[in-house]
């Protein structure tokens, strides 16, 4: 099955708004969530319930989740989290005028591209929402736009 990810741009990059934002509803799993921004990781990233993913740098090979290189923020590969790779979005971003040099393999249409690293290259961030019930979409979106996110969206992967 392919997974289908719900996605949104989050108003700030700031971890404890995100924090606070994401974790208030109970039914959505932290380590379900990938968060992509610009920022330079902190401690508290290192501690955070929330799996951030670093747009603009280069992904170290010896980190691996499910398989695929990856770099997270605290450069501890932890739990996994399926879908953060090497590829997918980020050979698109590379090459975008508005690049932010994205390398997460989430299921985004090149349309959508230019939203996510606008909104990385002015501070927000991309939130992703890995959703194993297709059917479960819906109450996810809703959820993450109450939340505060904007530009909510469920992609579907391949």
């Amino acid at each position: 099955m392919a997974a289908h990810y719900v996605t949104g741009i989050g108003p700030t990059s700031d971890c404890a708004a995100l924090e606070s934002m994401l974790l208030k509803n109970a039914q959505l799993n932290p380590a379900d969530f990938v968060i992509i921004t610009k920022v330079e990781p902190t401690a508290q990233h290192a501690t955070s319930r929330l799996k951030f993913v670093r747009a603009g740098i280069e992904h170290d090979a010896g980190r691996t989740v499910h398989g695929a290189q990856t770099h997270m923020m605290t450069g501890d590969p932890g739990a996994g989290v399926p879908g953060v790779t090497s590829g997918g979005v980020g050979a698109a971003l590379v090459g975008h005028a508005a690049s932010s040099h994205l390398k997460v393999d989430l299921p985004i249409p090149s349309d959508q591209l230019a939203n996510y690293a606008t909104a990385l290259d002015e501070g927000r961030c991309v939130v992703a929402y890995l959703v194993k019930a297709e059917e479960n979409a819906p109450l996810v979106e809703q959820t993450l736009r109450d939340a505060g996110l904007k530009n909510v969206k469920t992609f579907h992967g391949k």
